[in-house]
């Protein structure tokens, strides 16, 4: 159970109106709001968007840089249409909706859920801090749903100053190696500069007003090698890409103006080419589609163990790749048309001839779906799950590499970078209880990530803890506001790859159940999805999904970030599992499991300096 922002904060006694808290969601759960929150006094907030100041009508709460806003302010209604949104309110059923790039969410009252289509992927609910309500006779929201109806981001300042500006969503590199195109995605139109730096020679693009999810991440290039992403500055913002340029190398801005899609076309030299490359010993004896229950499965036998990359393509339509290098085929090419769910046709080619073949499989369906990759029953068995599930382009992986042959066999650690791990609660707050057991849920989660702790540093991983006895982070009886904020300033402090911070879940509901993980930046949902499926094998619980959630230790961690919510302490039968060493045992290796899988798809080694 997530620790609030309110404890220590009711105790302040000035609060001008009730005192008023999210009501449970289905099941009964607290659902990390623990305490009531405090709706305080009245005040007015300035606004800048998009170049434009505007006022609001606003309480604040003892969530800090939290405020409700009235819901018929026309302001909201004029910053919907900043970012091409329109919002709409109906009085019968007390219900704020946006339409926004064509999809549309809702927010109702006494509900802190903004809700989506579960057809469109990436729409469905992100919970609130706290729900919409009635106060004084009107309704209000959450002013941070507004970062889910309209894809933005809102930075806090003093004296009651909010930005709010969108995010940059995508980048990447289409075409060749050495005549790439870098484009850069934003949630909305945008300008930005560029300019040139020596020593060594980089081309630079600052776009203002523009945020990043996640700051200091990198995008890799064949040639170029790391393309940096910064945040420069926050409220206002300035977003920073850094592309390392080789002196002969020509850039070219392929539009201007306000755009949601910029682009640069480069020109690189060709490196000499020297033909000494020796013939092809692996050979794909074999390919064949399975239909399965979850979609389809496809098998390539070869000769030898297979190493393989892949990525993902949007344009024209979204593709999975996947090439093996120096690898024959000799039918050259064979194609497997899919029926189900999303059809399409799997092509299987030689892509590249000898001297230096390359086996290339790409699948071509209606709809970008999720695909997972194993070997088979040995390591010259290449397994490629395509499963019948719809993922958002925009929040997975956009390639990595793999390999069926064991990794000690391989040569290689299994580790990653560097991982701050949390355990939930501690010192002057225990968190849940389950009291039949006299079990705290500040001990059960210490325990869990210290035996995290030993798998990752036995594989190579540079593990810091947040805290590794029963004590607050920050100090004795802290708020709550600055204990959370003292976790993410260990992980931001050592500008740490990665936080997963380990927490039970709770409920008034005795019979609530099963493991759930929580993200909130683009960033953590790909950490998060690839975490799920061993962190749900390992606890062996109805699995309550990925869940969108601004948890403090989310929103305000520099890298990626997940809260794993392993099992209800307050539920008999995993209260008792909880209070087995043996099951917390296997909790931290399918955390484990996950992060190591995370990290080979990140193309990670061993500890990244």
């Amino acid at each position: 159970m997530r620790k609030t922002l309110l404890a220590g904060l009711l105790l302040l006694g000035f609060c001008s109106l009730p005192v008023l808290a999210a009501p449970p969601p289905e099941g009964g759960e607290e659902n990390g709001t623990g305490a009531p929150v405090t709706v305080q006094a009245p005040t007015s907030l300035k606004v800048n968007v998009r170049g434009q100041k505007l006022y609001l009508r606003a309480y604040t709460t003892s969530l800090g840089d939290e405020y409700l806003v009235a819901a018929d302010d026309p302001e909201i209604y004029r910053i919907a249409g900043l970012f091409g949104g329109k919002m709409s309110w109906d009085g019968n059923s007390l219900t704020l909706s946006c339409l926004h790039k064509g999809v549309n969410r809702t927010l109702r009252v006494n509900e802190n859920k903004v809700q989506g289509p579960s057809s469109v992927p990436g729409a469905q609910e992100a919970e609130l801090a706290l729900p919409a309500q009635i106060l004084e006779d009107k309704a209000f929201i959450p002013l941070s749903a507004l970062e889910d109806f309209l894809d933005t981001r809102l930075t806090v300042r003093p004296n009651q100053v909010v930005y709010i500006e969108p995010l940059l969503r995508n980048v990447r590199f289409e075409g060749s190696a050495h005549s790439p195109k870098l484009i850069l995605e934003t949630t909305a139109p945008v300008t930005c500069k560029t300019f040139n730096l020596k020593n060594p020679d980089r081309f630079v693009i600052d776009i203002p007003g523009v945020v990043i999810d996640t700051p200091s991440l990198t995008v890799q290039h064949p040639d170029l090698g790391n393309v940096r992403l910064g945040q420069f500055e926050l409220g206002p913002a300035i977003t920073r890409v850094v592309v390392p340029k080789p002196r002969d190398a020509q850039i070219r801005a392929e539009n201007s103006g306000n755009r949601e899609v910029l682009s640069w076309q480069m020109q690189l030299s060709k490196p000499v080419e020297v033909a000494t490359a020796a013939p092809a010993s692996m050979e794909i004896q074999d390919v064949r589609l399975e239909k399965t229950d979850k979609g389809h499965r496809l098998i390539l036998t070869a000769n030898e163990p297979i190493h393989f990359d892949w990525q993902r393509l949007g344009e024209p339509r979204p593709r999975w790749l996947m090439d093996i290098n120096q690898a024959s085929f000799k039918p050259l090419k064979q194609e497997f048309e899919v029926d189900g769910k999303f059809p399409g046709m799997i092509r299987i080619s030689q892509n590249q001839p000898a001297p230096n073949p390359v086996f290339r499989v790409v699948v071509d369906l209606d709809a970008a779906v999720e695909v997972n990759t194993s070997a088979g029953q040995n390591d010259r068995q290449l397994i490629v799950d395509i499963l019948d599930k719809e993922v958002d382009p925009n929040l997975v992986l956009q390639k990595g590499h793999g390999s069926t042959q064991p990794v000690a066999q391989a040569g290689t650690q299994v580790g990653g970078g560097t991982i701050v791990i949390d355990p939930g609660h501690g010192g002057s707050d225990c968190g849940a209880m389950n009291r039949g057991l006299n079990l705290s849920e500040a001990s059960v989660t210490l325990d869990i990530c210290k035996r995290l702790q030993t798998i990752l540093k036995n594989q190579g991983w540079n593990v810091i803890m947040t805290r590794t006895t029963d004590v607050d982070v920050s100090y004795a009886n802290s708020s709550a506001r600055e204990e959370l904020g003292a976790r993410c300033k260990v992980a931001n402090d050592v500008k740490a790859d990665l936080f997963v911070s380990v927490h039970c879940n709770a409920s008034v509901n005795a019979s609530s159940n099963g493991t759930s993980i929580h993200y909130y930046k683009q960033s953590d949902y790909v950490l998060a999805s690839q975490l799920q499926s061993s962190v749900m094998s390992s606890t062996g619980r109805n699995n309550r999904g990925l869940q969108a959630n601004r948890f403090y230790v989310l929103a305000h961690t520099q890298m990626p970030a997940v809260l794993v919510e392993t099992a209800f302490l307050t539920n008999g039968t995993e209260g008792g599992l909880l209070n087995d060493p043996n099951y917390r045992q296997k909790i931290a290796e399918g955390l484990a499991q996950g992060l190591r899988q995370y990290a080979a798809r990140q193309n990670w080694g061993t500890a990244k300096q």
